[in-house]
């Protein structure tokens, strides 16, 4: 087929980049033809015409351009694939599903370089960054460094020339046009040079163009890998559709619980080949309505296309402050009842193999997340950011539903609450104290038992001097203390000494007291120690 004119012209055009200096390349095959091992030249200082770009097109001498020029600008840009014998076919059919105005060509020894060609001549760095955008998106990025475990070339190399710089150069396709091992990949198939001049031109793009693509890209709030995965479309029953529609079904149902079901079978016919709608239900949704799971982060396929820093900042992945704690596995909530109940929840991050168990001393550190996150960094040496307090509510009452919460009583001889030591001091102080043995030696900070009503009658501040001075017990304040009092029985009365003398006083019924706590008269020793002197009636 003889190249028109026209043809080398429009080659050039697209092609160009800087006009000073270029790259020589004499090809030399292997013996079966596929390794390329040929020999590299850097022309320096010298105008690249129209003889090298129809050398190269004719077989004579390859020909490599610098796509950057002296404004560190470019007319095209190139991930280099350099990676062969690999199946790249799930990485084509996404460019040309999702209509990525990339064009595919085989390098010259096996591997891809994907072009962009702009419409003008573009900014180097604006190039480079939305190829780098698109590379991650499409797992292109994770492919080389999984393959070479080396960071992914993207051309220009430079995105700015400094003084006496002149950059990299890249070998062109179709070096041979007529019967090139570097042709333009389209549906499966390699197209004769005339066809790709036509499809270049069809997919000239700017980089406005590429930004809107980009943003009208689905799934764009999701995890990385959930996007990349989904854009591939290339999950059979050998490598994790479970846990890749699970997880994508955790994605859904943060983003819309009323909606998810539905959205997670749409997904699951997407898949190379999908799950039965029965396997879909039982493996999947009937999971998800119960409670809120974290995405599957740690086995394939997502831990196979993970990027965190991506995620962290994607409005549903792992990190995004004020999101979700979706790095967090969440178990069983405990409530032990007790007179002042607690609380202890099973969290682990995906890491753990284990539960690790966070305390709580009441609802109030539950309600607050600070107490969460200080548990979180303490024991789970993992600090999650801070939720929204609907998303947190959201997730607590998840775990209060009778099949999430185990509900434990606590016998009260066992209790050690602050509450229950309020109660057993007091009963001390009603008991095992010296009894006064008139109305008037209340005075003397004594409780009088009045043995034909069955009251107690004593002063409250004698009760906060005895438990804040003697017992060092400050765990409620007066005001608390009183409140719990009345809660017992404790009622506000006046009454007369034998000599006549009014007592502020409170009266409290022995009925109203728990029996098993009390001392009988013939048991308890009676305690002088706190009286320095008595007050004499």
């Amino acid at each position: 087929m003889a190249i028109s004119e026209l043809q080398l012209n429009n080659f050039k055009d697209l092609f160009m980049g800087n006009i000073h200096n270029y790259g020589l390349h004499k090809y030399s095959f292997s013996e079966d033809g596929k390794k390329e091992k040929g020999t590299n030249n850097t022309i320096t200082n010298k105008l690249v015409t129209m003889v090298q770009y129809q050398k190269h097109l004719t077989g004579k001498m390859g020909l490599g351009i610098i796509p950057i020029n002296e404004e560190s600008k470019c007319k095209f840009a190139v991930i280099d694939i350099d990676v062969y014998d690999k199946n790249f076919k799930p990485y084509l059919d996404a460019i040309d599903r999702n209509n990525f105005p990339l064009i595919p060509f085989y390098s010259k020894s096996g591997g891809l370089h994907i072009y962009v060609f702009f419409k003008t001549l573009t900014k180097a760095k604006d190039a480079v960054d939305r190829l780098q955008k698109i590379s991650r998106i499409l797992g292109i990025t994770l492919f080389v460094k999984q393959y070479k475990n080396e960071a992914l070339e993207i051309f220009p190399k430079q995105i700015k020339l400094n003084a006496g710089q002149i950059g990299n150069w890249i070998n062109l396709p179709y070096y041979d046009a007529e019967d090139t091992k570097q042709g333009l990949i389209r549906n499966g198939s390699v197209l004769n040079f005339s066809e790709a001049l036509t499809i270049i031109q069809m997919n000239l793009t700017t980089i406005e163009e590429l930004d809107i693509l980009l943003e009208d890209l689905s799934f764009n709030d999701a995890p990385p890998c959930l996007q990349t995965l989904y854009l591939l479309s290339m999950l059979d029953e050998n490598n994790g559709r479970n846990n890749y529609l699970f997880s994508f079904g955790v994605y859904l149902k943060k983003k819309d619980e009323n909606y998810f079901e539905q959205a997670v079978m749409n997904i699951n016919r997407t898949l190379k080949t999908p799950l039965e709608t029965q396997e879909v239900e039982g493996t999947v949704l009937s999971s998800l309505r119960k409670k809120d799971y974290t995405y599957k982060c740690t086995v394939s396929p997502c831990l196979d296309f993970c990027d965190k820093k991506i995620c962290q900042i994607r409005k549903y992945g792992i990190g995004k402050e004020g999101g979700y704690f979706s790095n967090l596995i969440f178990g069983n909530m405990t409530q032990y009842e007790a007179a002042a109940p607690y609380y202890e929840w099973e969290v682990k991050t995906q890491e753990d193999e284990k539960f690790k168990i966070l305390r709580f001393k009441n609802e109030d550190e539950i309600i607050k997340q600070d107490t969460f996150l200080k548990l979180c960094f303490r024991t789970l040496h993992f600090l999650p950011f801070k939720m929204k307090q609907v998303e947190w509510f959201k997730l607590v009452n998840q775990n209060l539903i009778p099949e999430n919460l185990k509900i434990l009583t606590i016998n009260e001889q066992d209790d050690t609450s602050p509450l229950v030591r309020f109660k057993h001091l007091f009963y001390d102080f009603l008991t095992t104290r010296a009894p006064a043995n008139t109305k008037g030696q209340i005075l003397a900070k004594r409780v009088y038992f009045d043995v034909e009503k069955e009251k107690y009658y004593f002063r409250t501040k004698d009760l906060i001097e005895f438990l804040y001075d003697y017992k060092s017990f400050k765990l409620f304040t007066s005001g608390e203390i009183h409140g719990m009092l009345r809660d017992i029985g404790v009622t506000n009365k006046i009454i007369r000494a034998d000599g006549g003398q009014q007592i502020r006083v409170v009266e409290l019924s022995s009925r109203k007291i728990n029996e098993d706590y009390l001392a009988s008269k013939e048991e308890y020793e009676i305690d002088y120690s706190q009286y320095e002197e008595e007050e004499q009636f």
